[in-house]
């Protein structure tokens, strides 16, 4: 899904996307991370323990990535609503509804 949104808001060959195991050892994790990864300059994330472990790097800008109406357009809201028959589809781009379809997701 995430894919799909990408592929037509933006220029896909400026995004590179993949899964980052978690190897239970917060003192290299970063430094794992940056292993695994094609080069980059900023390191996008909400998560507090992420920011603070690649702020120990020293390596590159770390930032906050704005988050509009959380409580609105929560996974965990749109779920529960599918799941209750209630009102889910405005809450999710329009480009996800033949995917969720497709997928048999609701």
């Amino acid at each position: 899904m995430l894919t799909a949104i990408i592929r037509k808001h933006f220029n896909i060959n400026l995004f590179y996307i993949t899964a980052i195991p978690d190897i239970n050892r917060n003192t290299i994790w970063a430094a794992n991370v940056e292993d695994l990864v094609p080069s980059y300059e900023v390191m996008f994330t909400n998560n507090p323990l992420v920011q603070q472990l690649f702020s120990n790097l020293g390596k590159k800008e770390v930032r906050k990535i704005p988050l509009n109406n959380r409580e609105e357009f929560s996974g965990k809201v749109i779920r529960e609503n599918m799941i209750k028959g209630e009102e889910w589809k405005s809450l999710v781009p329009k480009i996800i509804l033949p995917l969720i379809s497709q997928f048999n997701g609701v």
